[in-house]
């Protein structure tokens, strides 16, 4: 196992750079920033001013809410041939965290804001989104303010988002990535998420829930809305498990600092008058095995957000529940997408899209 292996070697050799850089990014991927960061300090004094040291070492702060501390290791590493450009991203994003978003226009990728103050009617406008689910529904706000400016709006998406994503009256086309490359379209912009939440400076302002960004299947609303309002009870759809993943077999599945243990969340189930239904799928569901109170949520069918496409259940479901209240993870932004109520519970460090030090989102 890793964590054997950098321990005979450290035993071996306390000054070994490798085994204590090696160790902590053992502890980050479990997300024990405190003691990765006293490893990859510890690393630091047997290499100097390594700059995939430093960058760790800014990563870790910013784990803890040291940001400012962070953005002074980040900004050091601008002079980096290697790091520079991953520090400007870093730099941006501690500037969206607190809402600097002149200083974000500043940090961002220059070639991203040709658009910026200009005219986009009839332009055609790919948004390039990395990351999951939860990504594509986040930019799914900035979507419906280009389509609103009469911007042709094309998303590049995985097969098995597109049935939730059709759900969207402001997409006019959905394609899948190579399907953008193999198009001859006259003229195609490309924007990234980060540069949409630059440019329209989000703040709550900004954003209001006049006409939601995720309209779900009717005919799923249909079936769903009996099944679950069959009594008087406040039900609440409940998400406790991020699908965030590392790399490595031995490190446990809380690995996330966005995920909590269920037991926490099953307390709700004893208050009179609560009835709790599962959004999770995947991982975590493990915990209902061991669980002594699993009989106090209900679960949905083996066919749910199979049969009709990722999400399309859980969309509609969402429509019929009193509250959702979840981690962070792509059930809050659905959730936000349809406008229903929810809760998100995040880690003080939060990401920083949530922003820092706030109580709104």
């Amino acid at each position: 196992p890793m964590l054997d292996n950098l321990t005979q070697a450290l035993k071996y050799d306390p000054h070994n750079k490798e085994a204590l850089f090696g160790m902590g990014n053992y502890y980050y991927m479990l997300g024990n920033y405190t003691d990765a960061l006293y490893y990859f300090t510890h690393a630091r004094l047997y290499a100097l001013d390594h700059p995939e040291i430093l960058y760790n070492i800014g990563i870790c702060l910013n784990g803890l809410g040291e940001f400012e501390k962070s953005a002074s290791i980040f900004y050091a590493l601008l002079h980096s041939d290697t790091y520079a450009l991953l520090a400007r991203r870093q730099l941006r994003d501690h500037a969206i965290r607190n809402q600097d978003w002149k200083h974000a226009l500043t940090m961002n990728d220059a070639t991203h804001i040709w658009w910026y103050d200009s005219d986009i009617r009839n332009k055609k406008i790919a948004i390039r989104i990395e990351g999951c689910a939860g990504d594509y529904f986040q930019a799914l706000r900035y979507i419906k303010h280009l389509h609103t400016a009469g911007a042709q709006v094309i998303v590049a998406a995985p097969p098995h988002l597109h049935a939730i994503l059709s759900c969207c009256p402001f997409i006019d086309h959905m394609l899948t990535r190579q399907e953008i490359i193999d198009r001859a379209f006259d003229e195609v912009y490309f924007i990234d998420i980060q540069t949409l939440s630059i440019c329209f400076k989000t703040i709550s302002s900004t954003f209001t829930h006049d006409m939601p960004c995720i309209m779900p299947d009717r005919s799923l609303v249909q079936k769903w809305h009996p099944i679950i309002h069959t009594n008087t009870t406040f039900n609440i759809g409940i998400c406790w498990h991020s699908s965030l993943l590392t790399p490595f077999k031995d490190i446990p599945p809380f690995s996330s600092k966005r995920t909590i243990p269920l037991r926490y969340l099953m307390q709700l189930s004893e208050i009179p008058g609560i009835k709790l239904y599962s959004l999770q799928q995947h991982n975590g569901l493990e915990e209902l095995v061991c669980n002594p109170d699993k009989n106090r949520i209900t679960l949905f069918e083996e066919s749910f957000d199979k049969e009709h496409g990722s999400f399309m259940d859980t969309a509609a479901v969402m429509q019929s529940l009193d509250l959702i209240i979840t981690v962070d993870t792509s059930i809050a932004h659905l959730a936000g997408c349809i406008g229903v109520p929810v809760w998100v519970m995040l880690p003080y460090a939060a990401e920083h899209r949530w922003f820092h030090d706030i109580d709104y989102a």
